[in-house]
C-alpha cells in the first residue's frame, strides 16, 4: 500500500499506486485482502472504505486465527 513515511513524503506516488491496487482488489470481488505489513493494510483500508469497497484488510495472523477456528 505504500503507507507510512511513504505515503507521507511522496502523497503523489503513494496515491496512485494505491489506486491501481483498489482497482485490482474491487475486481476480484475477494471478501478480504490479506497483508503482513500493519502501515499497508491502513493504507489500503483507508482507502477500500473511502470507495465504499465491502473487501475487508485483514493481517495474515487474523487470517490464520479465524482458519483455525
Amino acid at each position: 500500500g505504500f503507507g507510512g513515511t511513504f505515503a507521507v513524503n511522496y502523497p503523489e506516488i503513494s496515491g496512485a499506486i494505491l489506486n491501481s491496487k483498489l482497482d485490482q482488489i474491487e475486481k476480484t470481488g475477494a471478501d478480504a485482502v490479506v497483508a503482513c505489513d500493519s502501515g499497508c493494510l491502513m493504507h489500503i483500508g483507508g482507502g477500500l472504505s473511502r470507495r465504499e469497497i465491502k473487501t475487508q484488510p485483514m493481517h495474515l495472523a487474523q487470517l490464520l486465527d479465524h482458519e483455525a477456528s
